[in-house]
């Protein structure tokens, strides 16, 4: 079996990451799409290309088929007096194919973006967990924390 390598993504690759993104959905209990598959398809890739500045595409790829992706989301933060300029990091749709799952290519795919993220100078990284992968990120020493919240955005009257 060929080696997985971990990188960042080829901008020709964002074809192949942009269907991992929909069986991600289709995946999930409550994946209903509400776009046509190819719409999705070529909005996703367009949109990756045009999102490189803030987000970075992390595959993890066996010869040339693109198994899982990941996604590094930097952020600028306000300045600090300790530190002017700052970043933050969300960790976005980790996802790894099924037939690939339980071999730690999401641990090392996860490990690789963390190191991208220090390497970039970001402060703390933060992910949205869907229930199963809770454990994949606490191996990854992320940790709930009490004074992270969070809220839906609705309108105020």
């Amino acid at each position: 079996m060929t080696a997985v390598d971990d990188r960042i993504a080829q901008t020709e690759e964002f074809h192949q990451v942009a269907p991992l993104r929909w069986r991600w959905l289709i995946e999930e209990d409550d994946g209903i799409p509400t776009t046509g598959y190819s719409e999705s398809i070529a909005y996703f890739v367009d949109w990756a290309r045009l999102s490189q500045q803030t987000h970075t595409c992390f595959v993890a790829a066996q010869d040339s088929e693109v198994i899982g992706m990941a996604w590094l989301t930097m952020l600028a933060r306000e300045p600090s007096p300790r530190s002017l300029e700052r970043l933050g990091a969300d960790l976005q749709s980790v996802y790894i194919v099924p037939d690939h799952r339980s071999r730690g290519i999401g641990r090392t795919l996860i490990e690789t973006v963390l190191s991208a993220a220090y390497e970039s100078g970001i402060e703390r990284a933060v992910v949205h967990s869907s229930p199963g992968a809770i454990t994949a990120y606490e191996r990854a020493d992320f940790a709930p924390s009490p004074r992270l919240m969070e809220t839906a955005v609705t309108a105020v009257d």
